[in-house]
């Protein structure tokens, strides 16, 4: 996986759609909504995703979605994690195993939605260790879905092609 191309191209996407909207960060304030707005957006995405696995609806006997839908919702993920890094310019870049290891999704999916709610505007230097924590999540979370490094790049620039077009269609 090349985070570095994704880190760029993420920037990219969030700079043309701040422009569309002419949203222009001005001041810490401007910067502070944008960073909420965002780590809200990836909390929604991680519950979304959480959804096409059906990991937690113990009361439900329906199977999880398919993995191509499971794949595209963990691409939207991707997208707004790579956007809290270009705004804390703090990027991570290497693509491992960590030693994350979960009994199940749901552990997972906490421990990620952890992670997110750990992260403030002010606490520069804890969330370098929180969202390293995000990102060592997520790749056990496609680990555990056997998808790869490059399913998952895949993935997140078809649906960053999406995003493109529907910022041109009015979305």
């Amino acid at each position: 996986m090349n985070l570095a191309k994704m880190y760029e191209a993420q920037e990219k996407l969030d700079k043309h759609i701040l422009e569309q909207e002419n949203w222009f960060i001005t001041n810490i304030h401007d910067k502070k909504d944008l960073f909420e707005k965002t780590k809200l957006a990836l909390l929604v995405e991680l519950g979304e995703f959480a959804n096409t696995t059906r990991c937690f609806k113990h009361w439900s006997k329906k199977e999880k979605m398919a993995d191509d839908v499971i794949l595209d919702e963990l691409a939207d993920v991707w997208h707004f994690f790579l956007s809290l890094g270009n705004q804390m310019n703090f990027r991570v870049t290497i693509y491992g195993d960590y030693g994350y290891e979960f009994n199940n999704m749901t552990e997972a999916l906490n421990e990620a939605f952890e992670w997110v709610a750990f992260l403030d505007f002010k606490e520069v230097t804890q969330n370098k260790m929180w969202y390293s924590g995000i990102r060592n999540t997520l790749y056990a979370i496609a680990w555990f879905y056997q998808f790869t490094s490059e399913d998952v790049e895949e993935a997140y620039f078809k649906k960053h092609k999406i995003n493109y077009e529907r910022q041109a269609n009015g979305y």
